[in-house]
């Protein structure tokens, strides 16, 4: 439970942090960088973390980067080289001020949480890698907050991603969104894979070839190896893509 102070109550190692287990939770304070578990720095491009385990929540506190796991700050952790095992939340990961209540590094082995991810300010309640995420589980909903990219994932690459119950965007931009394929922390950049992205979602552009699965609401929609595909009318999701190349005479 971080303090009023900067840096207090955290757990810290410059290189290489062995497994961790909290019967508790995880709960930033008023203070900067205050209640975390964290490898590396900024500068430290070989850092590593072995498991994570969390039985409480994950909570930011008023502080900034307060409550976080994986580096002192989410966008921190994805531009080092933070390397994590597993990471475990039993309960939620509720998001305080800018930058608090986050899991991020530059890969994780796979990532579960029990409840809720909940946005509040900038950059919080986000798990963020900067390279990739094989696999992540959140039994709860996924709720973006009025702080810009809250309640979201990023990732360079992401595998299988299961949400028990809703994704829900909030006021701020970005907030309450899953989204690979970016180009790292290069956002919507063109070339980021987001239009083949929603037509493999919507069946829309063809994705022979493509090993994995797709499923939507609990239905497989794609299987790789020809074994599922069902058709773009059949399926509970479309787009209509939009460019200003088609329409030149439109400035939005």
């Amino acid at each position: 439970i971080g303090g009023a102070g900067d840096e207090s109550a955290y757990i810290h190692a410059d290189q290489t942090l062995g497994p961790v287990v909290v019967r508790g939770s995880v709960i930033g304070g008023d203070g900067e960088i205050s209640g975390t578990i964290y490898a590396g720095n900024i500068i430290s491009v070989q850092s590593s973390m072995g498991n994570v385990t969390i039985f409480g929540n994950v909570i930011g506190g008023l502080g900034v980067g307060s409550g976080s796991v994986g580096a002192s700050l989410g966008v921190a952790g994805a531009l080092a080289g933070v390397k994590i095992g597993k990471v475990v939340v039993k309960g939620s990961l509720i998001g305080g001020a800018d930058g608090s209540a986050s899991i991020s590094g530059r890969t994780a082995a796979s990532i579960s949480i029990g409840g809720d991810v909940v946005g509040e300010g900038n950059n919080t309640a986000n798990i963020l890698m900067g390279e990739s995420l094989p696999r992540l589980t959140i039994v709860g909903s996924v709720i973006g907050g009025p702080g810009d990219a809250s309640g979201s994932i990023f990732s360079e690459t992401v595998g299988l991603v299961k949400i028990g119950r809703d994704l829900r965007g909030g006021s701020g931009d970005f907030s309450g969104r899953v989204a690979a394929n970016l180009g790292g922390l290069k956002s919507l950049a063109i070339g980021g894979g987001v239009t083949s992205g929603l037509g493999d979602f919507s069946g829309g552009i063809a994705i022979n070839g493509v090993s994995g699965k797709i499923s939507i609401g609990g239905q497989t929609v794609y299987a790789s190896g020809g074994r599922v595909y069902v058709p773009t009318n059949k399926r509970p999701i479309g787009m209509g893509f939009q460019s200003f190349a088609v329409w030149p005479h439109m400035s939005v």
